[in-house]
């Protein structure tokens, strides 16, 4: 004798038609977008940039740019402030919207992509605006992070966070696959590429700028809708 079974059968959930509905998400998919190049610049800062200070930045305290161990004091700043300005402008920040938050991110990576680039042009400025690079890479980095798993937590339905979150993550490998990629073939060309890369991405951010501006629209209509 056996005892009944007295729990609802439950019907299993399309998976495809889960992983579709998060790839009809507007507002998600152009977060996705742009979240690719905030990834890319992510890889560029860890991957391609030690190499450029080590290699092509005149005015450093070497012949051919800075030493490794001043690259390494340099990321000891970086990593420094990242912890000592986390609270603090986390609490400053929280009251802004998810697209004003990344869009500051944005224009605080190009300036300190811009500073990297400067020594090009004015290498006597070389040790100050490099230390200058890596404290905005490091806000943008603090203002960065928090902003865009808050942002997926809130797109994603309570039944599909996992999907969400796991294509938020494949920015990441997409990213650090294409990132050292550019940045490698770029210093194996300096005269053409490698020497102003760092222009390059600021110019990229036109790009990244347009789809957070698409998303801040698609945030309010979602919204506008909610609030029907």
């Amino acid at each position: 004798m056996t005892i009944a079974e007295t729990r609802p059968a439950e019907v299993p959930a399309s998976k495809l038609g889960d992983w579709g509905q998060a790839f009809r998400d507007r507002p998600f998919v152009l977060y996705l977008l742009a979240n690719l190049l905030f990834t890319v610049y992510a890889a560029q800062s860890s991957s391609t940039l030690p190499l450029y200070l080590a290699n092509f930045v005149p005015g450093g305290n070497v012949e051919t740019g800075f030493s490794e161990q001043w690259i390494s004091y340099f990321f000891v700043w970086h990593v420094a402030l990242k912890i000592l300005l986390q609270l603090p402008l986390t609490r400053l920040w929280r009251s802004q919207s998810y697209s004003t938050l990344l869009g500051a991110a944005l224009v605080v990576w190009c300036g300190g992509f811009g500073l990297v680039w400067l020594p090009q042009a004015l290498p006597q400025v070389a040790l100050a605006a490099i230390i200058g690079a890596f404290a905005l890479l490091a806000i943008a980095d603090i203002v960065y992070s928090p902003t865009a798993s808050a942002l997926v937590g809130d797109l994603a339905p309570a039944a599909q966070r996992g999907i969400y979150f796991s294509l938020e993550s494949q920015c990441w490998a997409v990213g650090f696959l294409i990132g050292p990629t550019i940045g490698g073939w770029a210093l194996d060309h300096p005269t053409a590429v490698g020497s102003n890369l760092w222009l390059y991405l600021v110019l990229s951010a036109a790009i990244a700028g347009g789809l957070l501006a698409a998303l801040s629209r698609a945030l309010a209509r979602r919204e506008m809708v909610v609030g029907e």
